[in-house]
Order: structure tokens, then C-alpha cells, then sequence
């Protein structure tokens, strides 16, 4: 679609790489009363210079008005644009009151839409925030703190006097209260407000630089506003959303923020745990300016309603914003008035809170799997076990989808504590896998292994079983309580050996194993089967013999063990390949090549060795009882492995 932009300013500076940019999109006309900056931002991308809006709308066949003017022309400039039977995007606010916000909606039809900054509500960090209280990571949600803060506007912009007019309520306040009113509904009522002129240069003419407020919104929540023209934001949260539920806490450290920066990220906590931060696992990178834009061509385009940046909820905040200046200056609680009426409409078409995927495309048509899985095995060599509870907590509170468990590991009876405590995601959000030890190998020893696991998982189905190995061992006893035993006790129940050290193989064919496997399947309690560290050999003959063939594979994997072999026969096969040990041998994450490759790549050691594993289209499932690290883990999708780096990694291989 045509698009021309009507406003020169800083604003703009950010919107046009991204509408240039845009495939749907191209820009044609460019307005500002200072012609001059019209001219240049008009040669720096072909576009066609106008000194006013109304000469733009008379000679341009620009079909789409960007309005980045001033907040007070915010209204003036959309509805002379809608008058003219253009369709228009909006900076934020869309008004300055609600009467303007309604007038505008009204002027609004088939063949003019409307549209309105902020479009923050459809970034990464938020859509995650929504795919959390979807799935009621923290109870039921009661009260909310909104912390604005945007310091002395002379600080940070080249022409303060249009900031000072509004106030920090309608130039930044709008951010979370757009996300709050997306989450939860309107603003119900202003329960009480105050306002200050704190900073000195700020005469009677400006808007006041510091307001708090308390809120109650639709849904119940209970809101405490603080926004802050005078609190530096480098000193303090410049826009802050905590949320406080039940069962834990829920941050945006940034409501306004497009993503693809860490720090952005939401943060989590259960009650009784500190907050860990959630990267996404399918982002899809910073929020184009252009978004809100583009979904506006494509909305007015395919007659369907907008997807972000509804007007009427861009109203309706301009109307909260209204009542707690009423407030503040009446000392009554108010209301806002009824402006937006469309907005609950609205609310209610946006895609779903869980839509946000949480699979990783897999490079086969294998069944998808999360991208990256939680290793659960305790064990670190000689007698030493490894307290895994703080680094599975972190990792399950951080987003992990995937856990890879097995009743040799002893640790079921934990994850199955964690997955089921208050504050966890509900059980469809995850992908648990357990696997069954060389002695259970018999047919009812292997019915009942099953069965073990999945109660001390609390679980009635498993998304995946696997054969730890495909050789049976004789079975010395049961492995429940594994955890409680010392490590001797542990090796003579899991290694049976004669005298020579060999193990103690049972008679039991793979194919008696994999039948009782496959029953599993039928009787609904296994959704997908699988074995572990085989060659390609063992699958072969696996694949020879089985009904119901393995869709999981789980082998040693990392740049000094590559299996190529297995990982192609797996992709040919339509088989998912779980990575264990992806950091490989304790001196592998100290390796010259591949700490060289961080450094070039920007990434941690780890961090280029488990993006090393996805793209290769394996799961790595890697263990650690370090918060920090379990976060870190999963964080591997806003920041790629190079190609080079690559290259180098798999340099590697051995023989």
C-alpha cells in the first residue's frame, strides 16, 4: 500500500527504515510544516515533499497517513486525513481527551480505517508475558505496579515543549496501561490520584511531571501507577509492569519495548524464588515499527479487524487517562467516561494468549519437539551427585518445555514435585520423556517401569519411553527410592557384572522388549517410543522388527562426537534425535576453537556449543544445577551461531 508520513521529526527518523523496508508497503509522500525537514527525509528515500498536510492529501495518491506529529496534532492531523478518506496509523495518544478519541472513532468506516500506536502489545516479550498468564503461571492475578519513569524530557529530546504539554500520563504512561488493558480489560475506576510539578523549569502552561494513581481494572486487578517526568529513568524503572498473583510474580521490565534485547525479557518467580528471566523460544525478533502499519494495509485490505492497534482501546486509555487527571484535581475517585465501546469487542479477536509457538520446526517430519530440553541425570562421575532442584526450578520458571527423564537417574520424584508446585506451567505445556533401564527389559518388569515413572512423575501418560539401551542386564530388583540409596548400593541395583566385570545379560529378545514397548502405545499411557545410544546398525534392526517404529533417538552429541550417521538416518526416518552431554567432555568448553568461536560470535562457550546442536536439527538436553546456566540454556534463539563458527565446530570431529 501507498504510504505517506506526516511528521518529520525524530519519530519519524525510527518508522521509515522500517516502512522502506516493508514488502507491503511503500512510501510515496512525506509532510511537515518545516518543509526543509520534509525535503530531506523526502531525498533520502524518493519520496515526495509537501510543507503541509493539506497540499499531501490534495496532490498525493498516498492511501495511508502515518501521523508521527506532535501530541497535541495527533487529533487534528487524523481526522482532516480521515476526512479525506484515507485510512490512518496514529502515534500515540490518539487524542489529548476523550471527546476528540470519540469523534475520531466515529469518522471511522470500511474505507478509512483507523489505527493507533502503541503496537508493544504484539512484541516478544509481551506475547510471552500473555502465554504466562494464559497458562496461570502466577495464580490468579490481583494487584499490578506500573513504575514510569521518564526523566527530565529535556534531557533526552531536541524539542521538550510538546512533552512538557502532555505530561509523562499521555506521552509514556500509555505503554503499560495499553498492556494492563489488553490483559485484563478497561480501566473500571479511578480509586484516587495525585499530582506534582516537581521539576523547576515547568511553569503553570505544562502538564504536571509526577503522578500516582490507583487503579481498579475489569478484571478485578488493583493497579498502582507511579509515572514520573522528574525521576530519571537511567536512576529507576523507566516502564515497569509487575504483576502479582497468587502464586507468583510476573515482570516486563520494559511494557513499551519491541523485543530482541535480553533485557527485555519478562521475568518470572514462583512465591519463594527469585525471578529468572524468560527468553523466548520462537522470537521473532525486534517489533518493526512498521507493524502497526502494515496490519492496518492488510487489514483495511482483507476487510478483517485489526490484529494490533485498536482504536478504540486507544481511546479508552486516552479516557483512563482522563479520569485520573479528574481525579487528581477533584480528590474523588471517577470513572472513565464511554468512549471505545468497541474495545472489549476487540480484546476478545485477538489471537489467543498460548498461540505463541513453543515447538521448534524441526529440520525432518519427525514429531515436533521443544527446541531445547532439561537434562535430569544427577549423577557427575565417581561418587559425586549434583542437588539439581534450584537449576530444574530456574529452567521450568524460565520457560522449559522438554524434560528428559529416566528411573536410573533417580531424580523423577523431584521433577514430578516441581511440575505439579504452584506457580508451574499446566501439564499440556509440557513434553516429558522417561526411559527404561537395561533390567527392566522383561515385558511386566518393563510394564511396571513405566507405571513407576509416571507416578513419580504424577503424570498418567508420557510423552515419550525409551529403552536406555538395547541390551537386557538381569534385573537385581525394583529402582524405586534410587535417590535414597548410597552410590555402591545404587551400582550393584543399576550394573550387575560377574566376576570378570562383564554385565549380567538377561535372556530377553529385543523384540519380546520392544512388543511391551509398543503396549505402551495402545493402551494410551506412552505417546511416542524411542531408545538411546544405538548406532545405525541397532536402528536398522530396531526399525526391522518393530509395529510401531521409534520416533525418538537419544545419543551422545557435540563437535567432538557429531554422529552424522545416526542424525541422517534419524532425519531420512522421520525421527527426532535428543543431544545428552551436548557441552561434551569436561575440556570441551575450554577448547581453543571453541572458545574462539564465542568470542568471534559473541556467545558463550555453551551458548555456541547448544546452538551448534539445534542446527543440526538435534534437541540438546543439557544438565545443570545452576540457575544462571539453566536460563542461559534455554536463551539461544535471538542470537545465531555463524556460519563460520560452524564450520569450525565441526572441525572437530574425531574419528
Amino acid at each position: 500500500m501507498r504510504v505517506a508520513i506526516v511528521g518529520c521529526g525524530a519519530v519519524a527518523e525510527e518508522y521509515t527504515p522500517d516502512i522502506i523496508t516493508h514488502p507491503e508497503l511503500s512510501l510515496v509522500a512525506v509532510a511537515d510544516r518545516a518543509r526543509d525537514r520534509a525535503e530531506r527525509l523526502a531525498d533520502a528515500h524518493g519520496a515526495d515533499a509537501y510543507g503541509s498536510l493539506d497540499a499531501l492529501l490534495d496532490e498525493s495518491d498516498a492511501r495511508l497517513i502515518v501521523n508521527l506529529t506532535s501530541h497535541a496534532a495527533h487529533a487534528p492531523v487524523t481526522e482532516r486525513a480521515l476526512d479525506a478518506g484515507r485510512h490512518v496509523f496514529s502515534e500515540k495518544p490518539l487524542a489529548l481527551d476523550p471527546a476528540r478519541a470519540a469523534d475520531l472513532l466515529a469518522r471511522t468506516g470500511p474505507d478509512r480505517r483507523l489505527a493507533c500506536a502503541p503496537t508493544s502489545p504484539a512484541g516478544d516479550p509481551q506475547r510471552l508475558a500473555r502465554r504466562y498468564l494464559a497458562e496461570a503461571r502466577p495464580g490468579v492475578v490481583r494487584t499490578a505496579a506500573v513504575d514510569c519513569n521518564v526523566g527530565r524530557v529535556s534531557e533526552w529530546h531536541p524539542r521538550p515543549n510538546s512533552f512538557r504539554k502532555v505530561g509523562p500520563l499521555l506521552d509514556a504512561a500509555v505503554y503499560p496501561l495499553t498492556i494492563l488493558t489488553a490483559l485484563f480489560g478497561p480501566v473500571a475506576r479511578v480509586r484516587s490520584a495525585d499530582a506534582d510539578r516537581l521539576a523547576p523549569e515547568l511553569t503553570t502552561e505544562d502538564a504536571p511531571d509526577h503522578w500516582t494513581a490507583t487503579l481498579s481494572l475489569a478484571g478485578g486487578q488493583r493497579v498502582d501507577l507511579r509515572a514520573s517526568g522528574y525521576t530519571p529513568f537511567r536512576a529507576g524503572a523507566q516502564m515497569r509492569l509487575t504483576l502479582e498473583g497468587d502464586d507468583g510474580t510476573l515482570i516486563l521490565p520494559d511494557a513499551g519495548g519491541l523485543g530482541g534485547d535480553a533485557a527485555d525479557h519478562p521475568r518470572y518467580a514462583r512465591l519463594g524464588s527469585e525471578p529468572v528471566r524468560v527468553p523466548p523460544n520462537a522470537p521473532r525478533g525486534r517489533l518493526s515499527r512498521a507493524h502497526g502499519v502494515a496490519d492496518l494495509a492488510a487489514a483495511a485490505r482483507e476487510g478483517r479487524r485489526l490484529r494490533v492497534g485498536s482504536p478504540a482501546q486507544a481511546a479508552h486509555v486516552v479516557s483512563a487517562i482522563d479520569a485520573v487527571a479528574r481525579a487528581a484535581e477533584s480528590g474523588a475517585p471517577t470513572r472513565p467516561v464511554g468512549v471505545g465501546a468497541g474495545f472489549e469487542r476487540q480484546r476478545a479477536r485477538q489471537p489467543a494468549p498460548d498461540s505463541e509457538p513453543n515447538q521448534y520446526p524441526p529440520n525432518s517430519d519427525g514429531p515436533v519437539l521443544p527446541p531445547v530440553g532439561v537434562g535430569t541425570a544427577s549423577y557427575r562421575g565417581g561418587d559425586e551427585y549434583a542437588e539439581l532442584t534450584a537449576g530444574i526450578r530456574a529452567a521450568l520458571d524460565a520457560g522449559a518445555r522438554l524434560f528428559d527423564c529416566a528411573e536410573l537417574y533417580g531424580t523423577e520424584s523431584l521433577i514430578g514435585d516441581l511440575i505439579h508446585a504452584p506457580g508451574a506451567p499446566p501439564r499440556g505445556g509440557l513434553t516429558l520423556i522417561s526411559k527404561a533401564w537395561h533390567t527392566n527389559h522383561a515385558p511386566d518388569d518393563l510394564r511396571a517401569a513405566c507405571r513407576a515413572s509416571r507416578e513419580r512423575l504424577g503424570v498418567d501418560r508420557l510423552d515419550g519411553y525409551l529403552l536406555h539401551g538395547m541390551e537386557a542386564w538381569e534385573r537385581q530388583g525394583s529402582l524405586d527410592g534410587l535417590a535414597d540409596l548410597s552410590h555402591g548400593e545404587r551400582e550393584a541395583l543399576t550394573f550387575p557384572t560377574d566376576r570378570a566385570g562383564d554385565p549380567l545379560t538377561a535372556d530377553i529378545s529385543l523384540a519380546e522388549t520392544w512388543r511391551a514397548m509398543e503396549g505402551l502405545v495402545t493402551d494410551g499411557t506412552v505417546r511416542l517410543l524411542g531408545v538411546c545410544n544405538v548406532g545405525v546398525a541397532d536402528l536398522e534392526r530396531l526399525h526391522g522388527l518393530a509395529e510401531i517404529p521409534p520416533r525418538v533417538v537419544q545419543v551422545e552429541h557435540h563437535p567432538l562426537a557429531p554422529q552424522d550417521r545416526v542424525v541422517e538416518w534419524c532425519h531420512d526416518h522421520e525421527v527426532r534425535v535428543l543431544g545428552h552431554t551436548p557441552l561434551g567432555p569436561d575440556d570441551l568448553l575450554d577448547h581453543p576453537t571453541v572458545r574462539a568461536v564465542a568470542s568471534d560470535d559473541g556467545l558463550t562457550p555453551a551458548g555456541a556449543l547448544l546452538r551448534w546442536s539445534v542446527g543440526r536439527g538435534v534437541v540438546p538436553i543439557p544438565s545443570t544445577s545452576d540457575p544462571s546456566h539453566a536460563v542461559a540454556n534455554l536463551d539461544l534463539f535471538e542470537q545465531s551461531l555463524s556460519a563460520a563458527g560452524r564450520a569450525q565446530l565441526d572441525s572437530l570431529a574425531g574419528p
